[in-house]
């Protein structure tokens, strides 16, 4: 394979380590035409992904995919563009296509969570090995306990959707069911961002996200991942007392 001169270039830079200089870097991807034309498609993503549930499932525990178009634009982009996606997502999935109605407070967690993964995940931050499962591991699970636990709870109540005296019990209620789904998550995010990256920098105009090779050690924690979310999900489904511990003893 012939590799051009801007390639080389791309991999000659240092790391860029300085959060100003990690902002300066992301907020320039914005300036080149692939990543527009890519921008567009994963906001297509989003809304296509918001529209897949798993019956099974019911309303009262569901895996939402759209976690996994916020991890390959933060690992592509970095944090500018990722919130930039989160704020169309919310504005103009959440808000028109499905008619939510605008509140500011959940345009700013959408854009929070872009935030989140384009900081832990852009490639110019990744040590010299590339992308780790551990690293991906990290981000899902900081989603998970911020975005997920903390914060849409939290916005639930500012907007009165939940009172004041149930808003703890709340909080155990999202805990019990993010922690069936965590170990399905990471597993998938695994998966998922381990064979976009591999393939992307074949479509042209796209960067180059190194990975690290995974081990059979890393392999089988992703497996066991795959397995313990699983079972996870099969007693919270099937085991009335299962469901009942998550909601420690409320």
């Amino acid at each position: 394979m012939i590799e051009t001169n801007e390639k080389k270039n791309e991999q000659a830079e240092p790391r860029i380590l300085s959060p100003l200089k990690v902002l300066k870097a992301s907020a320039l991807e914005l300036t080149k035409l692939p990543t527009v034309c890519a921008m567009a498609v994963m906001l297509a993503c989003c809304y296509i992904f918001s529209l897949l549930t798993i019956p099974a499932l019911g309303q009262a525990l569901q895996i939402k995919f759209s976690f996994l178009i916020y991890a390959l634009c933060g690992a592509l982009y970095g944090p500018v563009p990722t919130m930039l996606l989160g704020v169309m997502d919310q504005l103009l999935i959440e808000t028109l296509m499905r008619g939510n109605g605008f509140l500011l407070g959940y345009v700013l967690s959408f854009a929070f969570r872009g935030l989140l993964y384009g900081a832990l995940l852009y490639h110019r931050t990744l040590p010299k090995k590339g992308l780790s499962v551990a690293r991906v591991a990290l981000t899902k699970t900081a989603d998970t306990v911020f975005y997920c636990i903390l914060l849409n709870t939290y916005l639930n109540y500012h907007y009165g959707f939940i009172s004041a005296g149930s808003f703890f019990a709340a909080v155990t209620v999202r805990i019990g069911k993010n922690i069936v789904l965590l170990p399905l998550e990471i597993f998938l995010l695994c998966v998922f961002l381990g064979a976009m990256l591999r393939a992307l920098p074949h479509v042209g105009g796209m960067p180059e996200v190194q990975t690290q090779k995974i081990t059979k050690k890393q392999m089988a924690v992703i497996i066991s991942f795959a397995v313990l979310g699983l079972g996870l999900l099969l007693a919270y489904l099937l085991i009335p007392s299962f469901r009942e511990a998550l909601k420690f003893g409320l």
